[in-house]
């Protein structure tokens, strides 16, 4: 049968802590229409996390991963908690806005792409 289409689904902390996190997106991309809202949240890899692919997650890659699992990115928030003052990754940290630097964590909006 048809699967249900969500209007909104968020995603806290999880994502860096799982074997195949590529299966979470596929997922989220079958349950979402042209008009849902994924909210997903990483942890800022300067606050100490522990995560299990550990470049995956740092600021450009993880919104090219979001991208090639089919959701555009809408939008960005920092946390209110701030981390460690380290510096911006050369490569990996491109895009990201300067106040995302110290952010605990990464708060992404995305959408389906159609």
């Amino acid at each position: 049968g048809l699967l249900p289409s969500y209007d909104l689904i968020v995603i806290n902390d999880v994502l860096e802590h799982l074997l195949a996190p590529t299966n979470v997106l596929r997922k989220i991309h079958s349950l979402t229409n042209e008009n849902s809202q994924v909210l997903i949240s990483v942890p800022n890899w300067r606050m100490g996390h522990q995560f299990l692919y550990r470049g995956l997650w740092d600021y450009d890659n993880v919104l090219y991963f979001f991208y090639i699992h089919g959701l555009s990115f809408e939008g960005v928030y920092p946390s209110p908690l701030q981390t460690p003052d380290y510096p911006q990754l050369p490569t990996a940290e491109d895009s990201m806005p300067e106040e995302l630097r110290r952010s605990w964590n990464w708060y992404f909006v995305l959408k389906k792409k159609v």
